[in-house]
């Protein structure tokens, strides 16, 4: 088989023998087969371009605008995520953009005269970075004795170059997305992103908040206090009839005190007490209600994004209390209807869903 195929091509050769045949000879049929190959190619490979160029262009409208709008607009036109700090271009301004471009085309007339520029770090992901300063053109002083080539003398004397110019401030940020995760991948124990709508759908108040609705993060169990006291002391100065008494209807100390005990998962219980002083009837403070406590207690499960369930129960020893009374001028210190009764015990739950 070998010897066939080496006879195959010695004769294939000698139809091309430039010694048998003239210099510019070609056999007829392969001679039109060759030019049909190159119109061919002539024809094709520009069309192939053409498609190609054709698929990643598109047409943009983006008005005149701050150049952080625009880029958000570029950024939902064109499909490409545009990564930016947005204090950067704060106060700068775009041209806008109306026209059939590239991606690349686009972002190089959407920046122009900004002093910004861009940088693929990833398939479809593009950085937005300040170009660089160019540097500041040199200032060349003559030395003293300073010499030029004259006739016959071929030695030259350089001037003293001084160069002066102004280095770019190192930004406190890492440049790229692809950077900050290699520095976060080498913190020890591991690291965790929190997103700013993880932040809002949690209405996250403190740092303690965010935490404790963020994926992976546990801040462990916690038990919050809070509290409101008042202190009321309204009175007569010396008046002829009623000398020092106190106004009544408005009691002296009122408070209300919870403790509340907070999982990370969401769910919370905790008691709280409700204390009123003794209330005064009537001006010449003859009669009065009692003093009370009031004891309560709350149970619940917050998702911290959509759900909210709770149980909250009121005066669960079920006391009797004067929750405010009637004022009058002189009550004789009589046992008088002067008196509103609070409510009873009381529980009541609900749901929340937030959307």
């Amino acid at each position: 088989m070998k010897n066939k195929k080496n006879r195959n091509t010695c004769k294939d050769a000698d139809i091309f023998d430039p010694v048998s045949k003239p210099p510019n000879y070609f056999p007829p049929g392969k001679r039109s087969f060759t030019a049909l190959a190159v119109v061919i190619a002539a024809i094709v490979i520009p069309a192939e371009a053409s498609e190609k160029e054709k698929s990643h262009a598109r047409h943009y409208a983006i008005a005149a605008q701050p150049l952080g709008d625009a880029l958000t607009e570029f950024a939902d036109q064109s499909d490409l995520k545009l990564v930016f700090d947005a204090d950067l271009v704060r106060g700068l301004k775009s041209r806008g953009l109306s026209s059939t471009l590239t991606p690349e085309q686009g972002l190089d007339k959407l920046l122009d005269g900004t002093g910004f520029g861009y940088r693929f770090i990833g398939p479809g992901t593009v950085t937005i970075e300040r170009l660089a300063k160019r540097a500041a053109k040199p200032n060349i002083a003559p030395a003293a004795g300073h010499q030029t080539r004259g006739s016959g003398d071929e030695s030259v004397q350089l001037a003293t170059v001084s160069v002066t110019g102004e280095a770019e401030p190192q930004s406190l940020t890492t440049p790229s997305i692809e950077e900050s995760r290699e520095k976060l991948e080498r913190v020890p124990g591991g690291t965790t992103l929190i997103e700013g709508e993880r932040i809002r759908e949690g209405a996250a108040l403190t740092v303690n908040d965010a935490l404790a609705y963020a994926p992976g993060v546990y801040v462990g169990d916690r038990i919050r206090l809070r509290g409101s006291y008042t202190w009321s002391n309204f009175h007569f100065d010396d008046d002829p009839v009623l000398k020092d008494n106190r106004l009544p209807g408005i009691p002296e100390h009122n408070a209300r005190f919870e403790a509340l005990y907070q999982h990370p998962g969401g769910f919370y219980i905790g008691p709280n007490v409700t204390a009123v002083s003794s209330n005064w009837v009537d001006f010449t403070n003859t009669l009065a209600a009692d003093a009370y406590a009031l004891l309560g207690a709350r149970v619940g499960w917050d998702d911290g994004k959509h759900w909210k369930v709770f149980v909250d129960g009121r005066n669960l020893t079920n006391e009797r209390y004067a929750a405010s009374v009637f004022v009058t001028g002189d009550a004789g210190g009589q046992d008088v209807a002067q008196f509103n009764p609070g409510a009873t015990r009381m529980v009541f739950g609900g749901f929340e869903y937030r959307y």
